[in-house]
């Protein structure tokens, strides 16, 4: 599945849309990624660290969920809970 989101444009275009390419597993795996991380930092006692990149991956792991679902989601910084 492909999506489309704005692509920037010069002054006087017109919107145009991009096909991005459909990426979900992989951002699935950075989070993953970003989880171990997440982790061993605990367990260095960087809990700081730990907190930000555990956030990361729960980013990249929204991020997948939109875009298999063929949504936007590249601004998951404005989501409120």
């Amino acid at each position: 599945m492909n999506y489309t989101c704005e692509q920037p444009r010069k002054l006087g275009e017109t919107k145009r849309q991009v096909r991005m390419p459909e990426r979900s597993k992989n951002w699935i795996k950075q989070a993953e990624r970003d989880l171990e991380t997440a982790e061993e930092l605990i367990k260095d006692g960087s809990f700081e660290w730990s907190c930000f990149v555990a956030q990361q991956a729960a980013g990249k792991a929204v991020k997948a969920v939109f875009q298999k679902l063929n949504a936007i989601a590249w601004d998951t910084r404005y989501l409120t809970s």
